[in-house]
């Protein structure tokens, strides 16, 4: 009958899923808590629907299938205020209704500002693609920046808790 909370583990550009479970403690530290932690795999996404691949839907997958499915299948608490999120490097989402909790570690906050020019061939072509041309729609929908400017101020206290570290 009892029921636990969520923690969404997004791994970084270039990982896998199973990152967080080779690299680090936190399947001791879970069952320490009592919480279920899914790592879902992202390929090299940002966890966006791509701009210019109309298959590559990684933010609606998140939101509109895997989390109901881990609902569905396990016994979580269905209610914001148990479900976590947090991310290395590209790992994010920008849902703040969705989560009580958001975590970046080391985040790329200002991928969706780079430009060609800003990365040169640092492999960072293939992820700028994603968002799309510089000025696009699709970027400044991801911009954090951006996303948080156009906030009404009555929404500000309903965002989630922040943790921030970069390392």
């Amino acid at each position: 009958t009892s029921r636990y909370p969520v923690l969404y583990l997004l791994h970084g550009l270039t990982g896998h899923y199973s990152d967080w479970f080779a690299r680090t403690n936190v399947a001791d530290y879970a069952a320490q808590y009592r919480v279920i932690v899914v790592t879902p795999e992202g390929n090299d996404s940002w966890y966006i629907d791509s701009a210019t691949s109309p298959s590559q839907k990684y933010e609606s997958y998140i939101l509109k299938e895997l989390i109901p499915d881990v609902q569905q299948r396990y016994r979580t608490i269905e209610a914001r205020y148990a479900r976590a999120i947090a991310g290395l490097s590209m790992g994010g989402l920008k849902s703040p209704a969705t989560f009580a909790f958001a975590g970046s570690m080391s985040g790329a906050f200002g991928v969706t500002r780079f430009t060609e020019q800003d990365v040169g061939s640092a492999g960072w072509q293939t992820s700028l693609k994603l968002f799309g041309p510089a000025g696009s729609d699709t970027r400044k929908q991801n911009d954090l920046f951006e996303i948080i400017k156009l906030l009404p101020a009555n929404r500000i206290a309903a965002l989630p808790y922040f943790y921030f570290d970069c390392g």
